[in-house]
């Protein structure tokens, strides 16, 4: 295990999709509190300091959430806490940043350079996983795979997955890395909760049956039954 010292805390980890990558099996999110609705930053520490002493090493993030500034503030909360690099997983997402006419979508242009972003606004050299937010239906699929497979070959992301993607699209994903010798996606990201359930349990179960795909899951405590559309 990554963190000894947090057994008598009781933290589970599960390996991350196919890989031999160890997440805690609670991650620490930023949507809609990091830079949004909790706006004094000095708070943030304190809970991502106790998130740490509880044993969990998975921080989740997007270039989206707050506009970027969930990613600043994590980013600089890590740099002052001075955790060894090689024990937390740090993951964000790219799909819709910015305001230019080339600031949405998984085209090769938007992809390395929202990574390039996210990475410089987290202070950080790579990103353990970035997931593909939304599925875009206007640029191909080897366009979006080839991107997220060279920036793997480069160091600057160990993983890539898919956020709200179908079941259709990951499977057209993972076929064209195949056919194209390219790097896969791993996990997906989807909403799950109790009232939520046919799409993981019952779309996406060949793939975890067939691929062992993953699924860090958002919204499991469903905050709000009025809004449940966006993550």
């Amino acid at each position: 295990m990554p963190f000894p010292e947090f057994d008598s805390k009781g933290m589970e980890y599960r390996f991350l999709g196919n890989s031999g990558t160890l997440v805690s099996v609670i991650a620490y999110g930023s949507w809609d509190t990091v830079g949004g609705q909790v706006k004094d930053s000095s708070i943030i520490e304190p809970c991502l300091q106790e998130a740490w002493k509880c044993g969990i090493n998975f921080f989740d993030t997007s270039e989206s959430y707050a506009e970027g500034q969930a990613e600043i503030e994590i980013g600089h909360a890590l740099k002052k806490f001075g955790w060894p690099r090689k024990d937390y997983v740090l993951s964000t997402k790219v799909f819709e940043g910015g305001h230019g006419p080339n600031d949405i979508g998984l085209h090769r242009k938007k992809i390395i350079e929202s990574v390039n972003a996210s990475l410089k606004r987290l202070q950080l050299d790579y990103a353990d996983i970035v997931y593909a937010h939304r599925p875009d239906y206007l640029t191909a699929m080897l366009e979006t795979v080839r991107a997220f497979s060279d920036l793997v070959a480069q160091g600057r992301i160990h993983y890539w997955g898919t956020s709200e993607w179908s079941a259709f699209e990951i499977g057209e994903a993972l076929s064209v890395a195949r056919e194209n010798h390219l790097v896969a996606p791993i996990v997906e990201q989807p909403q799950y909760s109790i009232i939520s359930r046919q799409r993981v349990e019952g779309e996406y179960a060949p793939l975890f049956y067939k691929y062992k795909y993953g699924a860090t899951v958002w919204y499991v405590l469903l905050s709000s039954l009025a809004d449940r559309s966006y993550d």
